[in-house]
């Protein structure tokens, strides 16, 4: 039996809703310190009760999601010296990892980061500025140019 290698493997509904609610977080969809109700969560992503408290427990131990005591889980609270702090060390990560992939890129690395660049022009207007930034499409194709980038 021949497999298809290029298939994307189908994801778990505990995976899934992880993603969902990691990616709601760190956007700040859901807000930094606001209340996690599992039922709300369970509706938002149309998915069962289970997922939701397997998703919730994961970013718990990741920190992203904090629990108190027998009163329930939180968004984990986001400060601005966080956000300072953070950033900086992107900045040294990311800034070294560009220069190692320009220092020793070639044609396909080269290639990969124009059609990224590419894709992600197709998010500007005519005058230059993006359309819906906020937009969950233009976050994936901005993370996939920079991730070509370092590539």
């Amino acid at each position: 039996m021949s497999e298809n290698l290029n298939e994307p493997l189908p994801i778990s509904q505990q995976d899934w809703a992880y993603e969902q609610l990691r990616t709601d977080i760190l956007n700040s969809t859901i807000a930094p310190s606001s209340k996690l109700q599992i039922s709300d969560l369970k509706d938002r992503y149309q998915t069962s009760v289970g997922p939701v408290r397997e998703a919730v427990s994961r970013l718990a131990a990741e920190g992203l999601v904090v629990k108190r005591g027998q009163r329930g889980y939180w968004a984990a609270p986001a400060s601005l010296e966080e956000f300072r702090e953070i950033t900086r060390l992107r900045i040294i990560l990311e800034v070294d990892a560009l220069c190692h992939s320009v220092n020793n890129g070639d044609l396909e690395w080269e290639a990969k980061v124009v059609g990224a660049m590419y894709r992600l022009s197709s998010f500007s207007t005519a005058s230059g500025e993006q359309d819906d930034i906020g937009d969950g499409a233009y976050q994936d194709e901005n993370r996939r140019f920079h991730m070509a980038l370092i590539g």
